[in-house]
């Protein structure tokens, strides 16, 4: 098994402004992430936001060399071990089946979106 990690998370772009308590405007800021020394910082992900991350930012991408050719699934997990206060605890996971071969990876299903 593979573990990808994330970051500071934060209100990037809104999502679903229109759910109860989504707020006009970001209320954790990327700002709020501070800088490589700090020892305290403040993140969180407002209800109707959400934080996306680019494909490029290390720690982001998985290195499949080696992996045979076939149909896997992949699947990711928001707070495993429930460190994070949510509204639903319900929906954080989901998961995608790719095809790899040798010059090729491709989606073949996506699950829930988070």
């Amino acid at each position: 098994m593979r573990v990808k990690r994330g970051f500071c998370f934060y209100d990037s772009n809104p999502h679903r402004r229109s759910l109860p308590g989504a707020p006009k405007n970001a209320i954790y800021p990327k700002d709020d992430c501070g800088q490589k020394h700090d020892l305290r910082i403040a993140m969180g992900i407002s209800p109707g936001w959400r934080d996306d991350y680019y494909w490029r930012i290390p720690g982001q991408a998985m290195d499949i060399t080696g992996v045979p050719s076939g149909t896997y699934r992949l699947f990711a997990k928001v707070d495993p071990r429930n460190w994070i206060r949510e509204s639903n605890e319900r929906n954080n996971t989901t998961w995608v089946d790719l095809q790899i071969g040798p010059q090729l990876v491709k989606v073949l299903r996506r699950g829930p979106r988070f």
